[in-house]
C-alpha cells in the first residue's frame, strides 16, 4: 500500500489574457505526487516534522504558518543554485536527503500552458501524409512561447478580433524579419510559417479556454500501472473549486480524497518539490543570453552565471538529479506535452552537473565551454525528441524482468539489444514472415520480429536497412500497414535490400 500526496503550481484556474501577459506568468503547469509506503509513513512524517521545526527557527515565521516552498522566492532561482544563500542551500539539501534516504516515490507532470491553448485552437488538424500536425503544433507553440506576441495572446480573448488573423500577421512579420537578415536565416522556421499559413484558414475559432484538470492525472494512471501499484491512496491539496479531485475520480483514481496542506505532512512534502521544479523551469526560460561564437555567429546560450558553482552546489545538483530522474525510475515518471524544450533543458542541466565527479574536474572548463557543451547536449536531446514525435506509433512502456521484456508481438527482447542475433541474409536471398519492424532505443538499432517455428523471434537488421524500417513506420503513421507479410531480404554487391511480397 502506497499513500500518494498531490500538489500543483501555477495552475491558472482560468487561462485569461491577464494571466498570460502578466510579468510573473509562469508558462509551465507543474504537479508533483510524492508516494510513501504506508508502513513507513509515521517514520517519514516524524522526520519531516523535525525538518520543519529546524527551519522555522532559522527563518522568520508567524505562529501556525506552514513551511512552504514560497520561502525560496522565485527570484532566487535566477542562475540556479548559485543564487541562494547558505541557509537556503542547507534547507534544499536537507529536504532532498529526506526524499532520498526514505526512497520516496516521485511523479511529476509538466505541461506548457501555451501548448495547451494551441492544441485546443488546432484540435481539428490531424496527421496526414502531407501534414505532420504534431510537429506543426509543436513549432507554432515554440514560436509563440519564444516571441510572446502580445496581439496574438490578446486576440484569443477578444470579442471582435480574430486569433487566426493575428497569428497570421505575427508569422508573416517573423518571416519578413528573417528574410531581411538573409536567405539562410532561420530557414526551418520560415518553412514552418509557410506550412502554417496554408492551413490556418480552417482553424477552430470558438474555444473555451479553461484548464483541463484531467491533464494532471493522465500520466499518473500510467505511472501506477507501470510500477504495478494496485493498492494506493491519493490525497490532493484542498484548494480552489474542487475540480482537481473530480478530475482524479474521472480518470479512474477512485481512492482519492482532499485535505488541507496544514493537516497533511505528505502534501507539504510534495509542495516543496513542486515549487523547486517549477521555479527552476521559469528561471531557465529567463536565463538565455546572446553569445557570439568563434565563427562570428550568435548563439542563444544559458547565462554563464549558472556555472559559478562550488562543491556544495555540485553535490545538491547531483541529489536533484537522483530525486527527479533516477529514484524509482520508470517510463512515466515525468509526464509532459510535446513542447517540452524548457523541461529538456532542466533535465540536461541535471545530467551535465552530475557528469562531473568533483569541482576540480568541473573547473577545468571555462564558463563559455560549459555554455557550449550544455547547449550541445540539449540540442541532441531535442533532436531525439523530435524524431520520437514524428513516430506516431503508440509506445507503451515495457515490463522488464531481469533485463528481459516481450514486445507487442510477443517476442523475447533484451534491454541490451546486442544480445540479439542479426538476421541471416544471403546473396541468394532469404524469405521470412515478418510480423513487425521497429527500433531499439532512440532509433539506435533497427530490428524485425519474424515468425520462426511458429514462435515470434526478434532479430537485428544491418544498419543499411534502417531507412527501410523508417519508411514502414512512416507509412503506418498514416494508416498504411504492410506487415505482417512475407519479406525477401537479399545481399547483393555489398548492399542489403528488403522487398515485401
Amino acid at each position: 500500500m502506497i499513500e500518494f500526496f498531490y500538489d500543483e503550481s501555477e495552475y491558472s484556474r482560468k487561462l485569461t489574457k491577464e494571466t498570460l501577459l502578466a510579468e510573473n506568468f509562469k508558462e509551465h503547469f507543474v504537479a508533483t505526487i510524492i508516494g510513501i509506503l504506508k508502513n513507513e509513513k509515521e517514520k517519514v512524517e516524524k522526520e519531516y516534522s523535525l525538518f520543519e521545526e529546524k527551519y522555522k527557527r532559522i527563518y522568520t515565521f508567524e505562529d501556525g504558518k506552514e513551511l512552504k516552498s514560497t520561502i525560496l522566492t522565485p527570484k532566487k532561482y535566477s542562475f540556479g543554485l548559485v543564487t541562494f544563500k547558505k541557509d537556503d542551500l542547507n534547507l534544499i539539501n536537507d529536504y532532498l536527503d529526506i526524499l532520498i534516504t526514505n526512497n520516496l516515490n516521485i511523479y511529476i507532470t509538466s505541461i506548457n500552458k501555451i501548448e495547451y491553448l494551441i492544441l485546443q485552437l488546432f484540435s481539428s488538424y490531424k496527421n496526414t501524409f502531407v501534414i505532420d500536425a504534431d510537429s506543426l503544433k509543436y513549432s507554432i507553440t515554440k514560436m509563440v512561447s519564444l516571441y510572446q506576441p502580445k496581439k496574438v495572446i490578446e486576440s484569443i480573448y477578444s470579442n471582435n478580433s480574430s486569433f487566426v488573423g493575428e497569428l497570421e500577421n505575427f508569422m508573416l512579420d517573423v518571416k519578413k524579419k528573417n528574410e531581411s537578415i538573409g536567405p539562410d536565416h532561420r530557414v526551418l522556421e520560415n518553412e514552418v510559417i509557410d506550412q502554417a499559413l496554408m492551413i490556418l484558414q480552417s482553424a477552430e475559432k470558438n474555444i473555451q479556454l479553461n484548464w483541463d484538470y484531467e491533464i494532471s492525472f493522465e500520466g499518473f494512471v500510467k505511472y501506477l500501472r507501470e510500477i504495478k501499484c494496485k493498492e494506493y491512496k491519493l490525497t490532493i491539496d484542498k484548494e480552489g473549486n474542487g475540480k482537481t479531485l473530480q478530475a482524479a475520480l474521472s480518470v479512474g483514481l477512485q481512492n482519492s480524497c482532499e485535505m488541507k496542506s496544514d493537516e497533511s505532512i505528505g502534501i507539504r512534502i510534495s509542495d516543496f518539490l513542486t515549487g523547486i521544479f517549477s521555479s527552476f523551469m521559469k528561471a531557465i526560460k529567463q536565463s538565455f543570453v546572446n553569445v557570439k561564437t568563434e565563427n562570428g555567429k550568435n548563439l542563444l546560450l544559458i547565462n554563464p552565471n549558472w556555472f559559478n558553482i562550488k562543491e556544495y552546489h555540485l553535490d545538491i545538483y547531483k541529489k536533484l538529479k537522483k530525486v527527479i530522474l533516477e529514484q524509482h525510475k520508470v517510463w512515466d515518471k515525468i509526464y509532459s506535452g510535446k513542447y517540452c524544450d524548457d523541461l529538456y533543458y532542466f533535465i540536461a542541466i541535471l545530467h551535465y552537473f552530475d557528469s562531473f565527479n568533483n569541482i576540480e574536474e568541473f573547473n577545468k572548463y571555462s564558463k563559455y565551454d560549459h555554455q557550449k557543451r550544455l547547449n550541445e547536449n540539449v540540442v541532441n536531446m531535442l533532436e531525439d525528441h523530435f524524431k520520437k514525435m514524428k513516430n506516431k506509433l503508440p509506445i507503451e512502456p515495457a515490463i522488464i524482468d531481469n533485463d528481459v521484456y516481450y514486445n507487442q508481438r510477443g517476442a523475447k527482447c533484451y534491454v541490451d539489444y546486442r544480445k540479439h542475433k542479426t538476421l541471416k541474409i544471403l546473396s541468394s536471398g532469404n524469405k521470412y514472415y515478418v510480423l513487425s519492424a521497429g527500433f531499439f532505443g532512440n532509433f539506435e538499432k533497427a530490428c524485425v520480429t519474424i515468425l520462426e517455428n511458429n514462435m515470434p523471434v526478434c532479430y537485428l537488421l544491418p544498419d543499411s536497412l534502417k531507412s527501410w524500417v523508417i519508411d514502414l513506420v512512416a507509412l503506418k503513421n498514416i494508416g498504411q500497414e504492410y506487415l505482417p507479410s512475407y519479406v525477401l531480404f537479399t545481399f547483393n554487391k555489398g548492399n542489403y535490400s528488403a522487398d515485401i511480397l
